[in-house]
Parts: C-alpha cells; structure tokens; sequence
C-alpha cells in the first residue's frame, strides 16, 4: 500500500505540483524558481521521512496490545 501511495503521489502528482509552483514563483524569482520548486519536493521527502518515523512509535504498541 505504501509503494501504490508512493508510486501514485511521486510520478503522478509530484511532477504536477513542482510545475504549478514553479509557475508561481517564476513572475518573482525567474529562473531561480526551478531550484526553489524543486526544493520544496526534497523538503516533503523529509517531511514524509519524518512522519515515518514518529508513526513508528505507535507500531511497536499496536503490536504489543495485538498480542
């Protein structure tokens, strides 16, 4: 389920988001907007990385109480 989530979002709507911000900051930034809107994919890269990991808190008790 990760993967199909992951699969879908990065080569479905990832490319689309970094193009809508791209055009967004292209009338303020020129042609500095492509490293800006590409950094804002690296940085929900780390955001994700992050919420995998406090979610992995909740796992190890979801597993004790299973048992």
């Amino acid at each position: 389920m990760t993967l199909l989530t992951a699969t879908c979002f990065g080569q479905g709507v990832g490319p689309l988001t970094v193009g809508l911000i791209n055009d967004a900051l292209s009338p303020t930034y020129g042609a500095a907007a492509v490293r800006y809107s590409l950094l804002s994919a690296a940085a929900t890269t780390v955001l994700g990385a992050l919420l995998f990991v406090w979610a992995a808190h909740f796992i190890h008790a979801d597993i004790e109480r299973a048992r």
